[in-house]
């Protein structure tokens, strides 16, 4: 997690250092302090996903978008299995890797990847045009 780094201050939050594993993330020589937003959405999976846990758990910033596509109780990933059905043909590639995090939060729901702070409808008419809402949105609020 070496972009986190250069977010993260010399703050520990640990609750139980043998389940929490950010805290050992350590702070690169030069950090930044200031406001940071975290743009996400379905297509928000694997190491980006885990970027949002530990933005969020960090309380680093805002995250503008819509909810992440895995599960906080445990992303999957790493190595893969890949099996292919016999009759249909039909492949699936599943991941052999679960990583649980420490839940910091009670508002999510079984099943559901990190919610944002802040909730950007997608508009299909933007969506056809090509346009980004979320990150309109996000420079928007910048301005």
């Amino acid at each position: 997690m070496t972009l986190f780094s250069y977010l993260k201050g010399n703050e520990s939050k640990s609750i139980d250092a043998k389940k929490n594993w950010y805290d050992k993330i350590k702070p690169a020589k030069i950090t930044f302090s200031g406001q940071v937003m975290v743009l996400t959405d379905q297509n928000s999976i694997s190491a980006q996903e885990m970027f949002v846990s530990i933005f969020k758990y960090y309380q680093r910033g805002l995250t503008i978008g819509s909810s992440t596509a895995g599960c906080f109780k445990g992303l999957c990933g790493g190595k893969k299995y890949n099996l292919t059905l016999p009759n249909s043909k039909f492949r699936l590639s599943i991941p052999r890797h679960q990583t649980n995090y420490i839940s910091f939060s009670t508002s999510y729901q079984e099943g559901e990847g990190y919610p944002p702070d802040i909730h950007v409808n997608v508009k299909v008419e933007d969506l056809i045009k090509d346009k980004d809402g979320i990150l309109q949105y996000a420079l928007n609020r910048i301005e």
